[in-house]
C-alpha cells in the first residue's frame, strides 16, 4: 500500500482502461525502472517475502485443509497474484503459478512429479497468458497471442544475449568489473547500468518517449560484458559449486510447511540464473533476507531453537 501511494499510476489499470501502447509502457516503467524511490526495498516485501509466505500457507492448507488455513491462503494467494500482475508483467505471476504447483508436488506426490499434472499445468498456463496477451497487450486474437508466447518461452530469455556480443567490445570496451555490484560503495568505481545501456542502444525509440527500459539476459552474457569468452568459460563451474551447496543446506532443515515454501522459492529465484545478470546473485540481499526471514520464524515456532538434520 506504501508502495502503491508513491506511484502515479498504476499500469494493469491502465492496460485495462482505454489506453494507449506508450502510456501503458510509461505507467509499468515508472512502477520498476523509473520509480523515484528505493524499488527494491518494497519489491522485496511485496514480491519475494510475499510468494515465499504464499508458499508456506498453501502448503499447510494442503497438510491440514481446514477451512482457516485455506482463508489465509486465499488472502497471501490474492495479494501476491496482484503484486505480481500490477506492473503488467507475464513472467512474474506464471512463476508464481509454477511455484504453487511445486508446492502440491511436494505435499501431494511427495517429489516425484505427474506428466498428468504437468501437462495440465501447462495447458492451463498457456490459457492464462493467452487472456493476458489479448487484454493487457492488445494481441488481434488467439493465435497472435499464441505465436507471442511462444517466442517469449523459448527465446525471451536469450534474444537479449545476442546484443551484448554485437554491443562489446563493438560500441564499448569490457566493463572488467565495472557492472558488478558495489556494496556500500566500498570499491572506487560507479556500477555500470548494464541492462538499461543495452536496451536504449537497441531500442532508442525508448528514450524519446521516456521509458526507461531494461534488457537482462541469460547470465553469462553479463560476463562477457566484463571479462569477454574468458569470463563465459570459468564462471559456470562455480555457479554449479554455489547451486549444489544451497542445495545442501536447505536439505539439513527438518519437513515442514516452511522448508516446502523456502525450498521451493530458492529454485524459482535461482532459475532467474537463465534469465538475469550474475550481479544479482553475487550479493543477493533477495536470498538473504528471504532466508533470515525463514530461519526467525523456523526459531520462533521452535522457542529459539533451529533444528538440523544430519544429511
Amino acid at each position: 500500500a506504501l508502495y502503491l501511494s508513491k506511484v502515479r499510476s498504476i499500469a494493469l489499470f491502465v492496460a485495462l482502461g482505454e489506453s494507449t501502447n506508450v502510456e501503458m509502457w510509461t505507467a509499468r516503467s515508472a512502477m520498476g525502472n523509473d520509480f523515484d524511490g528505493k524499488y527494491h526495498r518494497y519489491s522485496l516485501f511485496m514480491h519475494y517475502i510475499l510468494y515465499f509466505v504464499s508458499y508456506v500457507f498453501f502448503a499447510s492448507f494442503l497438510i491440514k485443509k481446514t477451512f482457516v488455513q485455506f482463508c489465509v491462503f486465499f488472502v497471501s494467494f490474492v495479494s501476491a497474484s496482484f503484486a505480481a500482475l500490477m506492473t503488467i508483467e507475464k513472467g512474474p505471476f506464471m512463476w508464481f503459478v509454477i511455484g504453487l504447483y511445486l508446492v502440491y508436488v511436494f505435499v501431494e506426490h511427495r517429489n516425484k512429479y505427474p506428466l498428468g499434472g504437468i501437462l495440465k499445468l501447462s495447458i492451463v498456463g498457456f490459457v492464462i497468458l493467452i487472456v493476458l496477451y489479448i487484454y493487457l497487450f492488445d494481441s488481434t486474437d488467439v493465435g497472435g497471442a499464441f505465436e507471442s508466447i511462444m517466442s517469449r518461452v523459448f527465446t525471451g530469455g536469450v534474444t537479449p544475449a545476442y546484443y551484448y556480443l554485437e554491443y562489446f567490445p563493438a560500441v564499448e570496451d569490457f566493463l572488467y568489473g565495472r557492472s558488478l555490484p558495489n556494496p556500500g560503495g566500498i570499491f572506487p568505481f560507479e556500477p555500470f547500468p548494464l541492462t538499461q545501456t543495452i536496451s536504449n542502444w537497441k531500442f532508442p525509440q525508448n528514450v524519446q518517449f521516456g521509458i526507461v527500459g531494461s534488457a537482462p539476459t541469460v547470465y553469462w552474457a553479463e560476463l562477457y560484458a566484463n571479462f569477454g569468452y574468458f569470463g563465459v568459460a570459468l564462471t559456470p563451474f562455480y555457479v554449479g559449486v554455489a547451486l549444489n551447496i544451497v542445495t545442501r543446506l536447505l536439505d539439513k532443515l527438518p519437513s515442514s510447511p516452511i522448508k516446502i515454501g523456502l525450498v521451493v522459492w530458492t529454485a524459482i529465484h535461482l532459475q532467474f540464473l537463465s534469465q538475469t545478470g550474475i550481479s544479482m546473485f553475487l550479493v543477493d540481499t533477495y536470498l538473504i533476507a528471504v532466508l533470515a526471514f525463514a530461519m526467525i520464524v523456523i526459531a520462533l515456532a521452535h522457542r529459539g531453537r533451529i533444528r538440523l538434520l544430519d544429511t
